[in-house]
């Protein structure tokens, strides 16, 4: 069993502040806890330079790496281990569908560039993202969460 600090370890800033959050007081339940799944995806996302967001259980807790906290900005590092659905309320009526569907079929889907209206930095902005939601399985195999890759394109 890897502690908190080995697992959040290659994750840069983001790692560094997952590694000393408090996981207990989240819907995620303390890191001891997790499925060596949701551990493997974590890993994935951290290690990686492209924005990445993994929502994982019924309450949609987020997990993301540098990349992705640039695109969010002001809301992060709050964001971390919250609802997505708080987070990002602003985008919901767009991103919800998407997200219901990658965990109720466990199809992923893929939009070139999707329209968010989002309030990241203090005002509400018109953003595109090219933006796949793939279902992310849990060591039963089930569908347990959602892998966000994504990238801004708006011009």
């Amino acid at each position: 069993m890897t502690s908190p600090e080995e697992l959040f370890a290659a994750g840069g800033t983001t790692g560094h502040l997952m590694a000393r959050l408090d996981w207990s007081g989240t819907a995620l339940g303390p890191v001891a806890g997790w499925s060596q799944s949701l551990r493997a995806a974590v890993r994935t996302v951290l290690s990686s330079r492209y924005p990445m967001l993994l929502l994982w259980g019924p309450d949609l807790a987020q997990l993301y790496n540098d990349a992705y906290s640039a695109l969010i900005g002001d809301k992060h590092p709050a964001a971390l281990g919250l609802d997505v659905r708080i987070t990002l309320a602003e985008g919901w009526d767009v991103l919800g569908p998407l997200i219901d569907e990658a965990m109720a079929t466990g199809v992923a889907s893929w939009v070139p560039a999707l329209q968010l209206l989002l309030d990241r930095a203090g005002f509400r902005e018109e953003a595109y993202f090219s933006v796949s939601h793939a279902p992310a399985r849990d060591d039963d195999g089930s569908t347990a969460g959602v892998l966000t890759v994504c990238s801004e394109v708006t011009e």
